[in-house]
């Protein structure tokens, strides 16, 4: 999983882009929970782009992917 920002990062001083290197890009833990490991779900797309502002409120739903698992109930993943 990656998310990268619309536009370059860059530093501010007094309210004005300064020179100087760019900053260091944080990092997230992200925990994925696989259940039904015998025949795992098919994502129906590989990559899903997702713009989202900033400000949003933490624990937001982002994205309900599209996906199948021809052994399991589509409706309990």
């Amino acid at each position: 999983i990656a998310v990268e920002n619309e536009e370059p990062l860059f530093r501010c001083v007094d309210g004005k882009v300064a020179a100087g290197p760019t900053p260091k890009p944080n990092t997230a833990k992200v925990a994925v929970k696989v259940i039904d490991v015998n025949d795992p779900p098919v994502f129906k797309k590989g990559v899903e782009k997702i713009y989202r502002n900033e400000n949003g409120n933490p624990g937001d739903v982002l994205l309900i992917p599209d996906i199948r698992d021809e052994d399991s109930d589509v409706n309990k993943l």
